[in-house]
């Protein structure tokens, strides 16, 4: 069976999946697949490692560049929205950030010790709580994303 019809039978999903994890791990995902596909016996030759390591390497790379074109539109994004002249359209991210800073600190630090001072719990409907922590997450990895390129290209 060639490597084409393995890394299919894998799927572009598993291997999507595997760059959102790797994310959170440095060393990427060649490694782990391939160990995967050792420990299903899949892998048995050192040249068939070599190959699909190979493979995986190139995939990666791919992966990071396709990531990289992502950054630089949601920077340009940014960009846009911070030298518009509407006050809205420049400020909305900073003020989902704050607006969530302030709810976990009145709900968990202010409530506790002032509820019987009629401080209240702020309500928030789960699905608002997910977009609050998208807006907020997303912008906060892009951020450092943008730090680190700019760090690996020697500019500080």
């Amino acid at each position: 069976m060639g490597w084409k019809k393995i890394l299919k039978k894998v799927g572009k999903a598993a291997l999507t999946g595997g760059r959102i994890a790797a994310s959170f791990d440095p060393t990427g995902i060649a490694e782990n697949v391939l160990e995967a596909l050792k420990g299903a016996g899949v892998l048995k030759d050192p040249a068939a490692e070599a190959k699909a390591r190979e493979i995986l390497l190139e995939h990666e790379r791919a992966m990071a560049a396709l990531e990289m074109e992502f950054i630089k539109e949601v920077n340009a994004t940014m960009r846009a929205e911070a030298q518009s002249g509407s006050w809205w359209q420049r400020s909305w991210r900073p003020m989902a950030g704050y607006t969530l800073c302030a709810v976990v600190v009145n709900n968990y630090i202010l409530v506790p010790y002032l509820a019987k001072y009629g401080v209240l719990v702020i309500t928030i409907p789960s699905e608002v709580w997910v977009m609050l922590m998208a807006v907020v997450g997303v912008a906060a990895w892009t951020r450092g994303k943008e730090k680190e390129v700019r760090i690996q290209s020697g500019n500080k």
